[in-house]
């Protein structure tokens, strides 16, 4: 409905003048009434429009101007429709006074429209957009317009917002509609685009983000830096122009983790610049993902660490060298450590061995078990041991001394002040303070020994303990010799000194323990002979009984089955079933047993063939049905060909048995390299299984499916998982309910 106005006027008449004549008087009043005339019928049209609903609005004229009446309820409409905008919508008056606003400026400003209306537009408007403001509505009287200011909110706070005005005339009059849009949140968002941009493009590591098929999407400005091509020259080219040909397998690898959602972070590899230099980086590789959650690229961070890699490489040389000058010093200590060393392989082999009997047995008693503790704890002491002096010999922290001895006057570094339990400093070198700090014990033979080297001018080797002032006692090793003048008497003295305490007391630790050892070889050798004897008694006593089961059950079956009713010959059948799955969980059980007793030996082996003999011997599971094995090109690895046949044979009749329910069973063999490790995989597309079963699954005669869903005895997988950790490695399994497994295994070094 258009708005439409009626316009009314007054005006006064001059009063008439006594003095003039009748006539004039007369005329005046005649032209008088013709205009109230006009004015009667002027109103009565009013009146009539009014009526009928044909206005809006009047506008009447008088001493103070033109004033606008609206017709109450004739704008309704129009003021439902701007209070459901999103917009803020005002009208102007010729003045610039805001005339009438909707709801949502009334909330953009935040203060009641009754403080609004009547005040100019300006008000409203930051002191800086002011002069902005004026003109803008100078030119939209005569065209529309838009334009960006700042809004100045009723709380000090300010809005960036769009005015769109237009100009319009109602019943004469001029006026502005302008609709105020908030533009808070795009320049919100456009303010985190440049930051983050910003980053990306300031950071010192190059950032990559490219599609699932390996397509390059952005190229940073360090990504440029590292690796030689402009943006330009990257982006829409493969990955794989910075990937060496060696590691373009951990293309595919990165692409399947980043595509089921997992990262990978600080991965240690090469890759190679546009001029075909190799370089080093460190890689943080992430999915991304859409709104829904699914990914559709990666993003690469990639730090160039080939410096870093240069001065490792340099500190090892030097640390090589240094290790080099040491060893001329330290024969006797290496040749006693490397004993010591061989007896501790000796040790946690012996240690493995008792574990893994432990753990088989540990329901034999208590006392056992607390004894398994106990050697383990042992163990881990002895390890600890080991590793801190691995890192001494590494570190090669050695105390030094020179002694000139016609003016006897001593020198000493600061690590000799500690040896012998003094403050730096605190002292004057000499070698009364050195031998005043030897064990009374130790002190008459170590000043015989050094006195006898020194009138011969001998090198000598020697260990001794010192008392410090707290009481504690070390063992430290001294190796030094002499420098004699022309006549071979000696002149000067010089020594190193290493501090073997804890040496010294793993010797003493290793000694109890091989005490402890050999009592619970003794007892581990009296339990395996009982296991053997359990074995025989359980391969005799269970298959006896079950043998003349079956040999019942088909006598049954052959001579009486004609006259057996239909159901108890169904019944015979499912216990000649049961007798063979009985007889082959007996095997299975043995073969357990027997596992952990059996040396293992190890040899080169072809992985590959060895995966596709186990395919071969299970040919009959795959009779009748449409099955796809791949088998990748394997390495081949040490291991016993016996016992890694066992596991791929377990594995892949595993996968065999869970895809039957597929119309295409689709298998897959391969292996990948992560972090200098290789990892055997076994996937498959069939029933898969909840992940929170991913340990249980490889306890022994623990099933996750009905047996009379899926056949097994429950010992495959425990059986797989003892002969990797018998080769030092791990076995686990990934999954998905009806979305397939992947059972992965190391085999150690």
């Amino acid at each position: 409905m258009g708005m439409t106005t009626a316009k009314t006027g007054k005006s006064s008449s001059p009063a008439p003048d006594r003095s003039t004549s009748a006539a004039r008087k007369s005329g005046d009043l005649l032209r008088e009434i013709e205009v109230l005339r006009a004015r009667l019928e002027e109103a009565e049209a009013t009146i009539q429009a009014i009526q009928s609903g044909g206005v809006d609005a009047l506008v009447v004229s008088g001493p103070d101007g033109e004033r606008v009446f609206a017709l109450e309820g004739a704008d309704y409409p129009y003021r439902v429709i701007l209070d459901v905008l999103n917009e803020g919508v005002v009208t102007l008056g010729a003045n610039g006074a805001i005339l009438s606003c909707n709801n949502r400026f009334v909330t953009f400003i935040g203060m009641t429209s009754e403080r609004i209306l009547g005040r100019p537009l300006a008000d409203f408007i930051t002191q800086e957009d002011a002069p902005r403001l004026s003109a803008f509505l100078s030119e939209v009287a005569a065209e529309s317009g838009i334009i960006t200011i700042c809004l100045a909110r009723a709380d000090g706070t300010t809005m960036p917002a769009n005015l769109s005005a237009a100009a319009f005339e109602v019943g004469g009059l001029h006026a502005l509609c302008v609709v105020v849009t908030n533009l808070s949140e795009v320049f919100d968002a456009a303010k985190t685009r440049m930051w983050l941009a910003s980053i990306v493009e300031t950071s010192s590591d190059a950032i990559i983000s490219n599609a699932l098929d390996g397509t390059i999407l952005t190229w940073n400005a360090a990504a440029e830096r590292i690796y030689g091509f402009s943006a330009e020259e990257a982006v829409g080219q493969p990955i794989s122009i910075i990937v060496p040909r060696n590691r373009i397998s951990d293309v595919a690898m990165f692409t399947e983790q980043t595509r089921l959602g997992q990262q990978i972070k600080g991965y240690e590899t090469s890759q190679i610049t546009k001029s075909g230099i190799a370089i080093h980086v460190a890689l943080t590789i992430s999915p991304l993902m859409d709104a829904a959650g699914k990914t559709n690229g990666i993003s690469i961070i990639a730090r160039d660490i080939t410096e870093r890699k240069k001065a490792q490489a340099e500190l090892e040389e030097h640390r090589h060298h240094l290790e080099e000058l040491v060893e001329q010093r330290t024969l006797e200590l290496s040749v006693k450590t490397s004993d010591l060393q061989s007896a501790n392989e000796q040790l946690q082999s012996a240690n493995e061995q008792l574990q893994s009997a432990n753990e088989q047995l540990h329901e034999q008693g208590e006392e056992m078990a607390e004894a398994n503790e106990l050697l383990r704890e042992k163990s881990e002491t002895l390890r600890r041991s080991e590793e801190r002096l691995r890192l001494a010999l590494q570190a090669v922290k050695m105390a030094t001394w020179e002694w000139n001895i016609p003016d006897n006057e001593m020198t000493w570094n600061d690590e000799c002040y500690r040896e012998f339990g003094y403050e730096v400093g605190s002292v004057k070198p000499s070698y009364e303070a050195w031998i005043n700090r030897v064990h009374a014990d130790d002190r008459v033979a170590l000043e015989e020994a050094f006195h006898a080297a020194m009138s011969e001018g001998w090198e000598y080797s020697t260990e001794f303990r010192t008392r410090w002032p707290d009481g504690t006692v070390h063992w430290l090793w001294a190796l030094g010799g002499f420098d004699c003048d022309d006549s071979g008497k000696a002149v000067r003295s010089f020594s190193m000194l290493l501090d073997i305490t804890e040496k010294k007391d793993t010797e003493l630790r290793v000694q109890k323990l091989n005490e402890v050892l050999q009592q619970h070889s003794a007892a581990l050798e009296e339990i395996n002979e009982e296991l053997d004897s359990y074995s025989h008694s359980v391969s005799h006593d269970l298959r006896t009984p079950l043998r003349l089961t079956n040999k019942i059950a088909h006598l049954l079956l052959q001579e009486h089955g004609a006259q057996l009713p239909h159901g108890a010959v169904e019944k015979v059948r499912m216990i000649l079933d049961s007798t063979h799955q009985m007889g082959k969980l007996i095997e299975d059980l043995l073969a357990f047993s027997r596992l952990s007793r059996e040396p293992m030996k190890k040899r080169r082996v072809d992985i590959g063939r060895l995966a596709q003999e186990a395919l071969e011997e299970l040919q009959d599971e795959r009779q009748g049905r449409d099955v796809e094995v791949v088998i990748d090109e394997l390495p081949p690895c040490i291991a016993d060909r016996a016992l890694l046949k066992q596991v791929y044979l377990n594995v892949l009749a595993n996968a065999l048995k869970f895809t039957r329910q597929r119309e295409r069973a689709e298998i897959h063999v391969g292996c990948a390299q992560l972090d200098g490790e290789t990892i055997y995989f076994v996937r498959d597309n069939g029933m898969g299984f909840d992940m929170s079963h991913a340990e249980s699954m490889f306890l022994a005669f623990h099933r996750l499916h009905r047996s009379q869903d899926v056949e097994g005895s429950g010992v495959g997988l425990a059986l797989a998982k003892r002969i990797v950790e018998r080769h030092g490695g791990r076995i686990w399994a990934e999954g998905q309910t009806d979305h397939g497994a992947t059972f992965y295994f190391t085999l150690g070094e």
